[in-house]
């Protein structure tokens, strides 16, 4: 694949490895083999700071950081030698094994192992242009290079507008101002060739070996999501009429794409909508933005509510949806500012605060703790509070009829981690500015993290937990807050679709899981409210959607028997446990059983008194 700018670049940034005609980065020991031999010898932890691993086209490097900024590394050295395939010794480094104890601080302030495993060069400032210029013209790349090829393009791309890419060339950066339409004609281009080429390096691979496994599910889904978010990223950097440039007709498929309309009409109308990654994110995205679908629901991705930029985006308004309302102007969150709010510092605090009294404190500058020239925000309590004014929640009908009585007095709830970041203090924000005008969800797949401690009064609705004044009283297992049985059952039933689904695949797993939580407590729920013909209805829709074909039955599957068990409904719960015994009965090596899985399923033949999981068992050896 060969585009202009790659010979530009090679011209201008030449490299010595260039002369080096047998050069193989497959000839790179593993990432995980060089970090054990550095902690099996080195000891960077006495000398304090952050350890960095560099793969180079040298070799790998290692360096040190006493802030967290590449800008400041130090003592760099290199650990291993591309040129004598050998690891060299270290001077500036400890001898000695790191301590296990303070292992994962260190291997948290490395590089994205992910990078390391797929790129040919990873972990410093400009690797991304390194590996363009050496491999942007070679032909038949086998797929781990040119999967990395195209995760260069991409990242060089939204690196040159943003720090989010990490390990940033500052001086590649372009120098952009706030607001809209902030690239120049000249920068827009080169944005889009270093994205576009990257997005046809990711297709090229899916049709070179569709199988090809990402961190988000098989290589097609990893294309479909980079193409939309350079869509969101021109959308929030330059305005929509470019941002749809980037659309493409049916670039998901059907599954992903009832997904995202089953995810979003778990929504009531006008509802500001928390997602987490990519897959529960993007294919959001594009059915509202391609297919019109909708477009009331303000879609909020937590992991981008780290940026400056995004919030601004999000506070004008997305398509249909209303703007998103906040508390704080816009120096407040500008930037790096109040990336990092404190609920544990020291000094004098509060028992209980209330929210609105929170937020008032974080924005006032004279309640910053200092430490060193950095003045540092904080909560004045850790546990918070919002007060109800149940005629006014009833008024708006925030909470279901059926629910009404079980209204709270008082929302309290204390904060878990011993700091928040500001994707953190947007929710809390937006749950004080809002007061209560628009309905707040956060998706099903979604991490706990995400709930602040609020989790107990979420309540399940289809894909989506709902925010509001009653605190949950229900007895459920894997779920976050409570369940809305009624609307759930409707949801389930009558509003989702579920055409599409003919394979569980890596990347739709995220779906999956929340489809069995939501069916699996949703019946749990009906039987304990007596409603077990319901509850039957239920599970059997759950089996004609999701049968073995679909996904190979495993322990998860579980549940659904027992549930089954419970309704005595036997001979179904039966046929599961056998499918599952059957189906680990199956592997390739048996010996991978052990102890306790063997006497897990023969536990489950004394309970259904099944002959054939007998059999089943009698074939089994670890």
């Amino acid at each position: 694949m060969k585009f202009h700018f790659i010979a530009f670049l090679v011209a201008i940034f030449p490299f010595h490895f260039y002369a080096q005609k047998d050069f193989n980065p497959q000839d790179f020991p593993s990432f995980k083999s060089v970090e054990e031999h550095f902690y099996e010898n080195y000891n960077a932890l006495e000398d304090g700071g952050l350890l960095y691993f560099e793969k180079r086209p040298e070799g790998y490097f290692v360096a040190m950081a006493l802030e967290y900024s590449y800008e400041v590394r130090k003592k760099r050295e290199m650990l291993w030698s591309y040129e004598t395939r050998s690891f060299q010794k270290l001077k500036s480094y400890f001898s000695g094994s790191a301590d296990i104890k303070n292992l994962r601080r260190v291997r948290n302030s490395t590089s994205n192992t992910h990078e390391f495993n797929f790129c040919a060069f990873a972990g410093y400032p400009g690797w991304q242009l390194d590996v363009v210029e050496y491999f942007g013209e070679k032909e038949n790349l086998p797929d781990t290079l040119l999967y990395g090829l195209a995760r260069a393009y991409t990242t060089h791309a939204t690196n040159l507008i943003s720090n989010r890419g990490g390990n940033i060339d500052k001086e590649k950066q372009f120098d952009l101002p706030k607001g809209n339409n902030s690239l120049t004609p000249e920068q827009l281009k080169t944005y889009r060739e270093y994205f576009h080429a990257g997005h046809a390096t990711f297709k090229k691979l899916s049709e070179q070996n569709p199988n090809f496994e990402t961190i988000v599910g098989k290589i097609y889904i990893k294309y479909c999501n980079e193409v939309m978010n350079t869509f969101l990223q021109l959308l929030y950097f330059q305005n929509e009429e470019e941002a749809r440039k980037e659309l493409k007709h049916n670039l998901y498929d059907e599954f992903y794409i009832n997904a995202a309309k089953n995810y979003l009409n778990s929504c009531p109308p006008n509802t500001i909508l928390f997602t987490y990654g990519d897959n529960d994110t993007y294919p959001l995205l594009y059915v509202q933005a391609q297919l019109g679908f909708r477009t009331d629901v303000l879609l909020v991705n937590t992991s981008l509510l780290k940026l400056d930029r995004y919030i601004d985006h999000l506070r004008k308004g997305v398509f249909d949806a209303a703007a998103y309302p906040l508390p704080f102007d816009a120096s407040f969150y500008k930037d790096d500012k109040n990336i990092q709010v404190f609920t544990n510092l020291p000094g004098d605090k509060k028992e209980n605060s209330s929210l609105d009294e929170a937020i008032k404190f974080i924005k006032n500058e004279e309640n910053r703790f200092s430490t060193g020239n950095q003045r540092i925000a904080s909560l004045p309590s850790k546990t918070l509070f919002i007060e109800i004014n149940k005629k006014a929640i009833i008024k708006k009908n925030i909470v279901p009829i059926s629910q009404r009585e079980n209204i709270v007095d008082t929302i309290k709830w204390t904060i878990p981690q011993g700091y928040i970041l500001k994707n953190d203090l947007a929710l809390l924000g937006l749950i004080t500015e809002n007061n209560w005008k628009r309905p707040i969800c956060i998706g099903a797949t979604c991490r706990k993290s995400i709930f602040l401690g609020m989790e107990d009064y979420f309540h399940l609705e289809g894909l989506a937990y709902r925010f509001y004044p009653v605190k949950k009283n229900q007895e459920t297992t894997y779920l976050m807050g409570g369940i809305n049985v009624d609307e759930s059952f409707k949801k389930v039933t009558k509003d989702f679709t579920w055409e599409g689904i003919d394979k569980i695949e890596s990347g739709k797993k995220v779906y999956f899981s929340s489809y069995l939580i939501l069916f699996t407590q949703l019946s749990n729920q009906l039987i304990i409210q007596g409603k077990n013909e319901k509850a039957e209805q239920i599970l059997d829709l759950f089996i004609k959607i999701f049968p073995n074909e679909v996904i190979e039955y495993n322990y998860s599957f579980e549940l659904i028997a027992d549930l089954y068990f419970q309704l005595e409904e036997i001979e179904k719960a039966k046929a599961i446990v056998i499918q599952i015994a059957e189906n680990f009965a199956e592997i390739e090596n048996p010996s991978s059983w052990n102890i306790n899985t063997f006497y897990r399923f023969k536990s489950q033949s004394h309970k259904y008194n099944s002959q054939k999981l007998n059999r089943i068992l009698e074939k089994i050896s670890w």
